[in-house]
């Protein structure tokens, strides 16, 4: 199969070459961790492709105790991750700040002390 291009062609593509571009655009796929990967192939001057789309991703969950503010080391490397805290009684409780200073490292303060657990995810 080779895709027909409008720019290569030089005019408009007509129904049966635009048809025939999107006969066999997926040929598998797998996942490796949390990695989906898709493959696709190509002919002429297109080659083979692998395309990655991360699918899952890390997480990071943390006890504290006894302060209001708190620096979280979760090495995620996501320069914005997302934070929750929960209370000891599972209540969602949302902090006074949440400070993303670099991609592996969070600061979090509450209003009161607070006491619980955070979980941080990518």
């Amino acid at each position: 199969m080779s895709i027909t291009l409008r720019s290569t062609k030089g005019t408009e593509l007509t129904h049966n070459e635009l048809d025939a571009n999107f006969t066999t655009p997926y040929i598998s796929s797998s996942i490796d961790g949390s990695t989906l990967k898709l493959f696709t192939h190509g002919t002429g001057s297109f080659s083979a492709t692998t395309h990655s789309l991360e699918v899952g991703s890390a997480l990071y969950k943390e006890s504290i105790t006894g302060y209001s503010s708190y620096t979280i080391t979760h090495n995620l490397d996501e320069d914005y991750p997302i934070v929750q805290t929960y209370s000891g009684s599972n209540e969602q409780v949302v902090p006074a700040s949440i400070v993303s200073t670099d991609s592996n490292t969070t600061n979090i303060t509450f209003d009161t002390t607070f006491v619980g657990t955070v979980v941080i995810k990518k």
